[in-house]
């Protein structure tokens, strides 16, 4: 069971990407980041409610960064000031400001952790409960999709300051997604999980 995941959008056309991708010309284009720097836009997570401030959004964004390590210099991902889980989150996987405005922190981080290998599935005890971290694999786009829609839906309704989710992904986005691997999962290790 499919309890989270972390992703990078730079293949769905959507929201966060188009916003995502204005903010980052924006920083180029006033010399807050360098021009010629290749970013991962749009960093989103979600962890179901019961696994929240357990540690396991660390973990997947650290396998989320080493599956960026050859395809982007930095990450960049924007958090609402009203959240403050957010931008604690932000700061602990070693996020840095580079700008805000009057509604959000804007945040980048180096992609360059050599002591980050990937290493396939990595099991952690979380509270008892095996949890792995992976890539994503193609099959796993209606569990995130599911996961996705019941957050989105009764958890954030509409105030989406409340986190890094803002879309609703549907499975074919998801699929895209995961074949370009910009994703990590974690989920609930079982005999079935590799």
């Amino acid at each position: 069971m499919i309890i989270g995941w972390s992703l990078v959008n730079n293949s769905v056309l959507n929201e966060v990407f188009e916003f995502s991708k204005q903010k980052v010309n924006f920083f180029k284009n006033n010399g807050i980041i360098e021009p010629n720097v290749n970013v991962a836009l749009g960093l989103q997570w979600l962890i179901d409610n019961p696994y929240q401030g357990k540690g396991v959004i660390q973990k997947l964004y650290f396998h989320l960064e080493a599956l960026m390590k050859n395809k982007y210099d930095i990450v960049e991902a924007s958090v609402r000031k009203n959240n403050p889980a957010g931008n604690a989150a932000t700061d602990k996987i070693g996020m840095i400001k580079i700008f805000e405005d009057e509604l959000r922190v804007y945040k980048i981080r180096v992609i360059d952790n050599p002591s980050n290998k990937l290493k396939g599935t990595t099991v952690y005890d979380i509270e008892g409960l095996p949890v792995a971290i992976r890539t994503a694999e193609i099959g796993d786009e209606e569990q995130l999709h599911q996961l996705n829609k019941l957050w989105t839906k009764e958890v954030i309704g509409d105030d989406t300051s409340k986190g890094f989710l803002t879309s609703l992904y549907s499975t074919e986005e998801f699929r895209k997604i995961i074949s370009v691997g910009e994703i990590a999962v974690a989920e609930i290790q079982t005999q079935k999980t590799k």
